[in-house]
């Protein structure tokens, strides 16, 4: 299957559900967590530098050549995840399929005439009539109360309030008021488009992944191609990481009926040893002998 055109929608459902937030290390939302955890270590690493340098303004003790490396390394892979995860060239399924938010956007638009209010309720198992839950949780505590000498717990299938909740996000997926709603209501097209606009700044920067990191592209192809930049700034890439988790926030609500937490808990100990020096000073003649023993390494790579 090359893509969902074919599928049932209770197959689309369950496909999108996995491209969104599935146990494969590929699913949205572990490459964002993977992302937004690595950005989360670069501003240890960007405010710890920073503190250095308002140590020693004119002269600040910080080696270049590590520093470099790591902003170098984090910005290529920052890029390279926004690439990724705004990819817009394949279908999320079939022999080429990839998980990707621009591919979501645009298999939920194929099939948005599928997904009628009421089939929404039906693939999320939920509830349609707030009525009828109101009516089962109120006689479930009539008939509870009595017996309780102390709170009880009213399960989770005959409350309200995630059947309201569902209700309020379908209204601002196909843009309807409360009061016009109906069991056919369909997804909105311009809300969806919408969606994938707000991504649309993420074109430049999968533009530079092509050019510069995935591929090493020429100047003739770039010309021909009427590539227009080749700078990119690291602002650039926080500021479509924000839009990349404020799109997968609503489409989690809606396919998954979830929040997530986009950078995950850290550990107890992860700013262990941060204070203690990468390397003392007593032990810099071996590191430095260590690149030489690289550099004698290198040299021997001739072709003969």
């Amino acid at each position: 299957m090359n893509d969902t055109k074919s599928a049932t929608i209770e197959e689309c459902w369950i496909i999108w559900k996995d491209c969104l937030g599935g146990s494969d290390n590929n699913s949205i939302i572990n490459q964002i967590l993977s992302m937004v955890w690595d950005t989360g270590v670069y501003k240890l690493i960007l405010e710890s530098r920073q503190l250095r340098i308002n140590e020693e303004p004119r002269n600040p003790k910080i080696n270049n050549s590590f520093h470099s490396f790591i902003d170098r390394n984090y910005f290529q892979s920052l890029a390279s995840s926004i690439r990724k995860i705004t990819d817009d060239r394949y279908c999320v399924s079939g022999k080429r399929g990839v998980f990707s938010l621009l591919s979501l956007v645009s298999d939920l638009k194929k099939h948005r005439y599928e997904i009628t209010r009421a089939k929404y309720f039906e693939l999320r198992g939920l509830e349609y009539d707030i009525e009828i839950l109101k009516e089962k949780e109120s006689k479930y505590i009539r008939e509870n109360i009595e017996h309780s000498s102390m709170a009880i717990s009213i399960p989770q299938e005959i409350t309200p309030e995630r059947s309201i909740e569902a209700h309020c996000l379908f209204d601002k997926f196909c843009a309807i008021n409360f009061g016009d709603r109906s069991p056919y209501d369909q997804i909105d097209l311009e809300f969806l488009e919408k969606l994938e606009k707000r991504l649309s700044s993420s074109k430049k920067i999968s533009g530079y992944v092509d050019k510069f990191i995935a591929h090493a592209s020429s100047p003739e192809s770039r010309l021909l191609d009427a590539y227009e930049s080749s700078v990119i700034f690291i602002s650039q890439c926080w500021k479509i990481q924000k839009e990349i988790c404020e799109i997968t926030d609503i489409l989690a609500s809606f396919l998954l009926g979830v929040k997530f937490m986009f950078l995950p808990l850290e550990s107890p100990h992860y700013l262990k040893y941060m204070d203690i020096p990468l390397v003392e000073s007593k032990n810099i003649n071996h590191i430095r002998n260590c690149f030489e023993k690289y550099r004698t390494e290198t040299e021997q790579w001739k072709f003969e």
